[in-house]
């Protein structure tokens, strides 16, 4: 509080507030008009606010309104919302698109720091950044675990320049904003189901279960699903069902021949692996797929490989293909919540992923795979695919 004469130039503050995520642009009253050092006194009592505006930095910014100012709280419940994309490239933004916003992650939704992960689920299939396809649903991943910000990206990034991952998600930093609080920087990333431009498989239910199927190794499906409808066992290992969709009309009614298919397939699949020829290994998986998502596995010492979001996918008719990546933050020794982890990602400690997933232990005990990953590793080396200074 200050007291001027009526008529007298104003006397601002020399402070200037802070707001995280925000620039102060200057002082305003009640009805927004805008007061600077040539502005005058014109009434008996004037109160002013300080004005801010996004601080913009060199990555682009996702602004999120929900409808009413309603905070997320919920993983399961979408609230209404628009999204803006501004800081970018003029046909990559976007300006109040109608969506809705819900919760995402396991761990990383209570992580005590407070910075939870969103998905994004847009009314119309949305290209973003450049995007040569379109899709409803996005996620930002807040990676609140890993504070270098950089784990999930260079995974991403190695994954989208190897040959045998079909897929590799979308990876861009942005800052994000929700209901007018600045949450940080977050991983703008696909959200892991298919469809065009992602896991493009046959997403039709057949009746003798020869369909498309997309799985996620899953330790967590216990608790959240259906046994033998949402999830099936496979080597004392729970597996979840992503696609075909376990509520659709006509998978209820073959659950038990799209179980019994996919299961069957795996099944063939390791023995294979444990006692055939490599050729007929050859014409039942994907190798290229499984050696590049094993060398990724083994380069972050990949905690979650033989655990959870651990993604397998096999077309009508095709083979079995390892992937996509996904879920990095706690990789590259930054995992803390059991013992050895420290010791596991030394030089002098041996070989990790292939101690955690059972499809790399089996494999890896074929010569033909690990020359084959040894001759792929040389090849990436020396065309730069593992480089990261271009």
């Amino acid at each position: 509080s200050v007291t001027m004469d009526y008529g007298s130039k104003i006397k601002l503050p020399e402070f200037k507030p802070v707001r995280l995520g925000y620039s102060f642009t200057g002082w305003a009253d009640e009805a927004g008009a805008i007061y600077d050092e040539n502005s005058t006194v014109t009434a008996d009592d004037l109160s002013l606010y300080p004005c801010f505006d996004y601080d913009f930095k060199e990555i682009p910014a996702i602004v999120i309104e929900t409808e009413n100012q309603t905070p997320v709280t919920s993983k399961e419940t979408y609230i209404r919302a628009t999204v803006s994309v501004l800081n970018t490239t003029g046909e990559w933004e976007l300006c109040d698109v109608s969506a809705g916003i819900r919760g995402r992650g396991n761990s990383s939704w209570t992580d005590p720091s407070g910075k939870q992960p969103y998905r994004i689920k847009f009314d119309k299939k949305q290209s973003m950044f450049g995007s040569s396809y379109k899709a409803k649903s996005w996620t930002l991943i807040a990676n609140a675990a890993d504070k270098s910000l950089l784990r999930n990206y260079i995974a991403y990034e190695l994954g989208s320049r190897m040959d045998g991952i079909g897929f590799s998600s979308a990876h861009v930093p942005v800052d994000v904003y929700l209901n007018g609080t600045y949450r940080g920087v977050y991983l703008l990333c696909d959200q892991i189901q298919t469809g065009s431009g992602r896991v493009e498989i046959d997403e039709s239910v057949a009746a003798d279960g020869n369909n498309g199927y997309l799985i996620e190794r899953d330790e967590r499906a216990v608790g959240e699903g259906v046994l033998n409808r949402d999830y099936f066992y496979f080597q004392n290992q729970t597996y979840t069902i992503k696609t075909p969709d376990t509520e659709a009309a006509l998978y209820l009614e073959n659950k038990t021949t799209q179980i019994g298919y996919i299961v069957d397939y795996m099944t063939r699949c390791f023995s294979a692996i444990r006692s055939g020829t490599w050729e007929e290994v050859e014409a039942l998986i994907d190798i290229d797929s499984f050696i590049d998502s094993y060398i990724v596995d083994e380069l972050f010492a990949n905690v979650d490989c033989g655990f959870a979001s651990c993604y397998y996918y096999k077309d009508k008719d095709g083979k079995l293909f390892k992937g996509p990546l996904w879920d990095y933050d706690l990789g590259a020794g930054n995992e803390n919540y059991s013992m050895g982890n420290e010791r596991e990602c030394r030089y002098d400690v041996k070989l990790y992923a292939v101690q955690q997933n059972t499809w790399y232990k089996e494999l890896c005990k074929r010569d033909e795979f690990k020359k084959a990953v040894a001759e792929k590793l040389k090849a990436y080396l020396k065309g730069g695919v593992c480089c990261f200074s271009g």
